[in-house]
């Protein structure tokens, strides 16, 4: 099983979600008055749900950026191995190989190369949402 697409699958699905809660408390802060009980539950709840969603985005996003972090380490360490004194000379040419892989292909966490999966994402996210947001508001006006 290819765990990439769950995470892509959880990606769209946060956006659709977060754009979907919070066009539901604009459209109700905007049609009705409310009392203090509807309030909670027409607008108060579904920014909660949307805050929960982002948190998903933070999470993902922090994944990717710490397993790219890490794979960048290695290169450190592996170049830490090849300073070491007794060191077969076997063993250092393996390790001078896989340095040069390692060096050259760089890991990226990608949604089918549309997008990078990192905490650029969030801010993308944010400017989706309202861009969409602003539309929706101004769809339901007319």
């Amino acid at each position: 099983m290819d765990y990439r697409y769950i995470a892509y699958s959880c990606i769209a699905s946060a956006f659709i979600e977060i754009t979907t809660n919070l066009s539901y408390a604009i459209i109700e802060l905007k049609l009705n008055v409310l009392t203090n009980e509807e309030l909670h539950l027409k607008v108060v709840t579904p920014i909660i749900w949307a805050l929960m969603q982002f948190m998903q985005l933070i999470w993902i996003a922090a994944s990717c950026s710490a397993a790219r972090g890490e794979a960048n380490r290695s290169v450190t360490l592996l170049q830490k191995l090849l300073l070491l004194l007794e060191l077969h000379p076997a063993t250092g040419a393996e390790i001078q190989l896989f340095l040069h892989q390692v060096r050259d292909r760089k890991p990226t966490f990608t949604a089918w190369h549309f997008f990078t999966i990192n905490y650029g994402l969030l801010g993308s996210t944010v400017g989706a949402v309202a861009t969409f947001l602003v539309i929706l508001v101004q769809m339901q006006a007319h």
